[in-house]
């Protein structure tokens, strides 16, 4: 905590000074290491696996790596569009300083 009782870290301070464990990293590098491997297993299960479930489960699991999770929309409703004095305010102040530090 600060020395001002508000939570957080002092200036020029970090919560993770000594950055991420190595064994994030080394545990990171083995699963890389088997992800060959695991790539053709998942094509051959989406292929022969008997259960319709694994082999759909594979595709999925293959196509979310290859392309991306599918978007996911959300549904709204505009029923009641509020007032403009209900509305967020956002406001965006353009200069040509560079950011203070």
């Amino acid at each position: 905590m600060n020395p001002t009782g508000k939570g957080g870290f002092r200036p020029g301070k970090s919560g993770n000074a000594g950055g991420r464990p190595r064994v994030v990293a080394d545990l990171r590098e083995l699963a890389r290491c088997h992800a060959p491997a695991a790539i053709k297993e998942l094509a051959r299960l989406s292929l022969k696996a008997r259960s319709e479930a694994v082999r759909v489960a594979a595709a999925r699991e293959l196509f979310d790596r290859g392309y991306g999770k599918a978007t996911q929309f959300i549904e709204g409703s505009l029923d009641r569009i509020p007032p403009p004095n209900e509305l967020p305010l956002v406001q965006f102040i353009f200069t040509d300083d560079p950011p203070k530090e």
